[in-house]
């Protein structure tokens, strides 16, 4: 775990079973269980040694969604956002964010094949369940898609779900 909110955990993704990888916010209301490793000196042998270094993330307390979202738009890296778009279903979008505010933030998406919508548009903060930056995926779009157009905080089209 890197960070705890009151509302949010942050945490450095393990997968296939040793590699680190990205950073995770998960809704802590949305969590059911956490699993002890069992073998967590191993674990911790074989993380080191793979000689990826464990990422940093600093979060107060009490820090809110818009806060956390700040401080990773301030690293220019691309996110993903999972949203709830209905009872049985989430969306998935990545890109940059452009400005955060209270109840929305500022998106500029970009597709799996490394294209990158026409404009920025809102997307609502009630929705977001999952946060996520680094690791190899995101990696990939950001290194092997289009180029990065240009910064702008104007708002085209509307978040498709409010």
């Amino acid at each position: 775990m890197l960070a705890l909110t009151d509302t949010w955990v942050v945490v450095q993704v393990l997968t296939d079973g040793y590699y680190l990888d990205e950073v995770a916010l998960h809704r802590l209301q949305d969590l059911e269980r956490v699993s002890k490793d069992p073998v967590p000196d191993f674990t911790r042998r074989v993380v080191d040694g793979l000689g990826v270094p464990v990422a940093t993330f600093d979060a107060a307390p009490d820090a809110t969604l818009t806060t956390l979202l700040r401080q990773i738009a301030e690293r220019g890296e691309l996110v993903m956002l999972d949203k709830r778009v209905a009872p049985d279903y989430v969306q998935v979008e990545v890109g940059n964010i452009l400005s955060v505010g209270k109840k929305h933030l500022v998106l500029h998406a970009i597709a799996g094949d490394g294209t990158w919508a026409a404009g920025p548009g809102r997307r609502a903060l009630a929705r977001i369940e999952r946060v996520s930056f680094g690791g190899r995926y995101l990696a990939a779009i950001q290194r092997f898609g289009h180029p990065t157009p240009p910064r702008s905080t104007g708002t085209s089209p509307p978040d498709p779900h409010p």
